[in-house]
């Protein structure tokens, strides 16, 4: 049998499945109770083999190609049984290994580009979960592993419906916070000592006021600003505030009528947010978590990843509010245009900026880790989205004349950030096979359209009548590489290479059919 095409025997699935266990949805301790007994639904266990099996390639495979064609039929097998096996609606005898497998599947289609498909098995998750009631405190009747892993699925699930956003087709969870009122899991220590701690909920996050509450408990930070990051994408790509409040007379409403300029405006009220938020972010504690977790050296490997999620949450979120295309948008309608294009200018120097520097920095410091392809975060987006903002920089710092290479003998920093991004995104490829698309749109950009997109915020190259509009290919352009679903999107041929590694069988599982 040729292997390179075809799903191992069960017990192989089981040993690769186990091997990244500690990688895996739900508390390690009553997963390996149930692996050990092989009592698990034929689609989770492959589901679970499709996710891993790329990972830990050399325990069967003998080429990690091998290994991802394998995945790609079990993919594609496990979600004929759950349509098999659970309707059309996925609420047929609706279980916690269903919600697990479609949360996995997801992953599977984000990691190779299919991004529609990985919102709707995202999507489809969250109505399996409702249909379970996962978003309330599980039953007393329940043991205490059960009632953690409940609390524990729950919010995997919100974790991934929360960064699964940030695209016109999907600018906010499924989700709403109002309904869920599951605490947030016990750190593990506590887990394991089997003691009970009473942790925040959904709603208290999105209420949570650091100079009156306190400080939060590592894990609590990370929902915290995953539930701002949220908020974030419905104000980028939703149309309005981050609030969903749809009532036109009500204070949200009335800010989004601001100019971003106007210190009452739903730009300034983001910013603020931001602002608060902030203090939950120990930039110490950052460099310590990185050479934690390059190293194994200092706090424990658990808390370097809550420190280094939160700091990377927040660049995103800065990024996205603060990016100058999403500036200059919502600034058009109110005219005014040097009001806009200072506004816009100085956002992208102390704001976008920096942190997409420091998102950069960051992912590329823990890839060297090896540790990227066993999350479910969507690095790759998160450096495209900085690798753009950077290259707006360069252009802008040219045209201005504050740094120019020719003369100097040295890229300006933002350039050298803006290759350095591209070049990450092209190593994330091995992992992240979307991420080559990535790459590529970004290298289309800077050529193209970024240096346009930077002379509409020079004032002195425009006449007075001259709106600053953009030319549709670069306006187009700039909606993509801000746009989760298509900058990572499969390129229409011909495709350039950028190496054998870089592509990826197809592993859509077909969205119309999704629930």
């Amino acid at each position: 049998m040729d292997q390179s095409k075809s799903i191992p025997p069960t017990h192989v699935q089981l040993s690769i499945i186990d091997t990244c266990q500690q990688n895996a949805y739900g508390p390690a301790d009553p997963f390996r109770d149930t692996l050990d007994a092989e009592s698990l639904p034929r689609y989770y266990i492959l589901a679970m083999f499709a996710l891993a099996a790329p990972s830990v390639w050399g325990l069967y495979f003998d080429r990690v190609e091998d290994a991802l064609e394998a995945a790609v039929e079990a993919a594609k097998e496990s979600w004929s049984l759950i349509l098999a096996s659970h309707g059309p609606e996925g609420i047929d005898n609706p279980t916690i290994k269903l919600v697990q497998s479609l949360i996995a599947l997801g992953l599977i289609n984000y990691r190779a580009g299919w991004m529609r498909s990985a919102f709707a098995m995202t999507t489809a998750a969250v109505k399996v979960a409702r249909a379970l009631r996962l978003t309330v405190e599980p039953c007393s009747s329940l043991t205490f592993k059960e009632q953690e892993e409940h609390r524990r699925i729950f919010w995997h699930t919100y974790m991934q419906d929360s960064v699964f956003v940030c695209a016109r087709s999907r600018p906010r969870p499924a989700f709403d916070n109002e309904e869920c009122a599951v605490q947030v899991p016990i750190p593990e220590e506590v887990f394991r000592a089997e003691e009970w701690q009473s942790m925040c909920t959904a709603t208290d996050l999105i209420k949570w006021d650091f100079q009156t509450d306190g400080d939060l408990p590592p894990l609590s930070v990370v929902f915290y600003l995953v539930t701002i990051l949220a908020r974030c994408s419905k104000y980028i790509y939703g149309g309005d505030d981050g609030d969903g409040d749809d009532d036109s007379k009500s204070p949200r409403k009335q800010q989004e009528q601001q100019p971003p300029w106007s210190s009452n405006s739903a730009f300034a009220k983001m910013n603020s947010d931001l602002a608060a938020a902030k203090s939950s972010i120990d930039p110490s504690a950052l460099l310590t978590a990185i050479k934690t977790f390059r190293n194994g050296v200092g706090i424990s490997r658990e808390t370097s990843r809550f420190v280094i999620l939160n700091t990377l949450f927040f660049d995103v979120c800065q990024c996205l509010v603060n990016h100058p295309f999403t500036v200059q948008q919502r600034s058009r309608q109110f005219g005014q245009r040097k009001l806009s294009i200072d506004l816009t200018t100085r956002v992208l120097f102390e704001d976008a900026n920096p942190h997409a520097r420091q998102m950069v920095e960051i992912v590329d410091q823990i890839h060297e880790r090896g540790d990227l392809h066993r999350t479910s975060m969507p690095f790759p987006f998160w450096v495209a989205l900085a690798g753009g903002i950077l290259s707006i920089a360069f252009h802008v710092e040219a045209q201005k004349g504050h740094v120019h290479a020719e003369t100097s003998g040295e890229a300006p920093d933002s350039c050298q950030y803006f290759v350095r991004a591209v070049n990450l995104l092209e190593r994330l490829a091995l992992d992240f096979p979307a991420a080559a698309n990535m790459a590529i749109r970004l290298r289309d950009f800077h050529a193209y359209h970024s240096q346009v997109f930077a002379a509409s915020l020079n004032p002195t190259s425009l006449s007075e009548s001259d709106e600053g509009e953009l030319d549709p290919a670069t306006e187009q352009a700039l909606w993509t590489l801000i746009d989760h679903e298509l900058v990572g999107a499969p390129i229409p041929p011909p495709v350039p290479r950028l190496s054998d590694t870089s592509t990826c069988p197809s592993m859509d599982l077909g969205s119309e059919h999704s629930f």
